[in-house]
């Protein structure tokens, strides 16, 4: 019995997990040391985030996590649904959210004159483990729906082009089982999302309190 397309994607995951982490790590590092290369570009991102921020702390407990919640799972989705198009959309993404972090990062160093571990561990890391988890599977499953779009769409090429269907050895990998795929981790990644803003709206104030004094 074969199983169209996993011999493809289950090769290919680990790589896209490096691809994806890479680019975090990568957007993350040029957003803390370079800060003011990005000062333009993310500015508006900044207002919105300042005008979330204050929504949230106007509100109940329970309105700041599903406002979190809420920001952050519209995210996940266009991650993953926006990978149809060759996967280049959660690449760019991805790689800016690591910019924001290590802009904001960066920010809340000179601003609270504290040392950088001390922002990450108290500031991030708390629902950031959750977050950038559900964010990095999200985009591992966008660069993997864009990569099935990109088998299928060379697949029909060559059809249209010799005019007879190509059969190779290799399993055939399928956009639709891809899009099933991303359908059964979807659940997943969305309880980590909920787990993220609990932290984040409860516990993350906290701790940053405890950085301030």
């Amino acid at each position: 019995m074969s199983n169209s397309g996993v011999p493809h994607t289950n090769k290919s995951f680990p790589w896209f997990i490096a691809l994806a982490l890479l680019l975090l790590v990568a957007g993350f590092v040029s957003g803390a040391l370079w800060p003011h290369h990005f000062q333009e570009t993310l500015g508006p991102v900044i207002e919105k985030l300042k005008r979330t921020a204050e929504g949230i702390s106007s509100t109940s407990v329970l309105g700041a996590i599903w406002t979190i919640f809420f920001n952050n799972a519209i995210a996940a989705l266009e991650l993953i649904v926006l990978g149809l198009f060759l996967g280049v959309f959660p690449a760019v993404m991805l790689w800016l959210n690591g910019v924001l972090l290590g802009y904001v990062t960066a920010l809340a160093v000179q601003q609270a004159h504290v040392p950088l571990w001390k922002v990450l561990v108290y500031g991030v890391l708390p629902h950031g483990v959750f977050e950038l988890t559900a964010i990095v599977w999200a985009t591992v499953l966008g660069f993997q729906l864009g990569f099935a779009a990109i088998h299928s769409l060379t697949r029909r090429m060559r059809t249209s082009t010799t005019g007879t269907t190509v059969e190779t050895r290799e399993p055939r990998l399928s956009l639709r089982s891809e899009l099933r795929r991303a359908a059964r981790h979807l659940p997943w990644i969305l309880a980590l999302l909920v787990v993220a803003a609990c932290v984040e709206a409860t516990v993350t104030p906290h701790l940053i309190a405890l950085v301030r004094v």
